[in-house]
């Protein structure tokens, strides 16, 4: 939610409209003004007690300052969220207010409610009555009416005409009201949180350092750099949102919205690198922090802390998920490896077992069966190849036989 009046501009504005410019301490006690004052200090830190102030201060109110105790609840219930009741007190402000200027400043102010509801059509004409007035009148508040306007076109998607306005407003700013340049780091935030919303992601991360670096409130620097830390996360830049995230935890800002916010984006990068065990310390810890501070929260915050609450949960069960399923991964990944090494062995041993088979029959074979003379195996491999012996050959070994027979004496042919 875009926030264009810091808490500077708000403090300024409702001094400058308090009819007694003393100091709290000199005022004399169970006064208007006295409540009054107290209320405004306490609305960035303490609402409660902002708003046990501001009841004091309204049964106190003369005719006179009537409309700044109805306006003064009107800004404490749009702190609290509750727009509604804070557009209908807004409204009685206008009602019993006697001057145009004290009512185009409440009507500035129900223009920007309409805004943080998301009811933006709602919010233009008052946007545009309360600039039309001023910027004829040349009123030093115009920038404010300007950065409505910028909102509004803003959220409605008309990004150009948004810029124009925001640059405008910038330019306008008077020097009193810009002590510090606090209220420009106010304009430089809404416009880096103008192009987070569009996706214009470095343009954001610009204007958040610009802010960064002129604002002096830990509670708004804290914000600050938590919404640039979001930047670099969305960018995948997680070591550069790690370091934006630690610069904000250190400056100790006690805001719970802020402390809320923390806790969601360290969440968000522990379950970007999987750290389980981390997240659910995180998830331990926003869940003490809801507890501790559930009588302080609206409705609407109360949804929208649950609505993180349950965000965190989920990305636990889904790192918890991841592990089960990595789990069974690697040990199905362990079995295929253990049955591969069983089929290898089963081979090595089968193949074994066929060795020493062999190597025990192979002495029990006879070794003279196996022999071939190498006249036999000649003959046969000659008859084999040849078809037939050779028929001079067998001629030869018939005379050969008849030699031997006369040579012994014995008779060629016996009677």
């Amino acid at each position: 939610m875009i926030r264009l009046i810091t808490s500077t501009l708000i403090t300024l504005i409702l001094s400058v409209n308090t009819t007694v410019a003393q100091n709290a301490s000199a005022q004399p006690k169970e006064s208007f003004d006295f409540y009054y004052n107290k209320a405004s200090k306490s609305l960035n830190s303490d609402l409660d007690s902002a708003y046990t102030y501001s009841n004091k201060a309204f049964t106190l109110a003369n005719g006179s300052q009537l409309w700044k105790a109805y306006f003064l609840r009107g800004l404490i219930s749009k702190k609290r969220k509750e727009y509604g009741k804070s557009i209908i007190l807004y409204n009685q402000s206008v009602e019993v207010a006697e001057d145009t200027i004290n009512k185009l400043y409440v009507y500035n102010n129900i223009a920007n409610t309409h805004v943080e509801a998301k009811e933006y059509q709602k919010a233009l004409p008052y946007a545009r009555k309360v600039k039309i007035y001023r910027k004829k009148s040349k009123h030093p508040y115009l920038y404010n009416s300007l950065g409505i306007l910028a909102k509004i076109h803003s959220k409605t998607g008309h990004l150009d005409s948004a810029k124009i306005y925001f640059d405008k407003a910038i330019s306008l700013i008077p020097k009193k009201h810009d002590k510090d340049k606090q209220v420009t780091a106010g304009f430089l935030q809404a416009k880096a949180e103008m192009f987070a919303e569009h996706n214009y992601l470095d343009s954001a991360i610009t204007f958040y350092k610009q802010a960064i670096h002129l604002q002096q409130s830990p509670y708004k620097k804290t914000e600050y750099l938590l919404s640039l830390s979001e930047c670099y996360l969305q960018q995948n830049k997680i070591s550069e949102a790690q370091k934006h995230l630690v610069e904000a935890q250190n400056l100790g800002d006690s805001n719970l919205h802020n402390q809320a916010k923390y806790l969601q984006l360290t969440a968000s990068i522990q379950f970007t690198k999987r750290q389980r065990a981390q997240l659910d310390i995180t998830y331990a810890k926003f869940n003490q922090l809801i507890s501790e501070n559930s009588q302080k929260l609206s409705k609407s915050d109360m949804q929208q802390y649950f609505k993180i609450q349950t965000n965190i949960y989920q990305q636990s069960i889904a790192l918890s998920q991841q592990a089960e399923a990595e789990s069974e991964r690697v040990s199905d990944m362990r079995l295929d490896v253990i049955l591969a090494l069983l089929v290898v062995l089963l081979c090595i041993l089968v193949i074994y077992l066929a060795y020493l088979r062999a190597k025990r029959l192979l002495p029990e074979l006879n070794m003279k069966d196996l022999e071939i003379s190498a006249h036999s195996l000649k003959h046969r491999l000659k008859v084999a190849y040849v078809g037939k012996p050779d028929k001079d050959s067998e001629k030869d070994g018939i005379l050969k036989r008849i030699r031997q027979q006369r040579e012994s004496g014995k008779p060629l042919f016996p009677s």
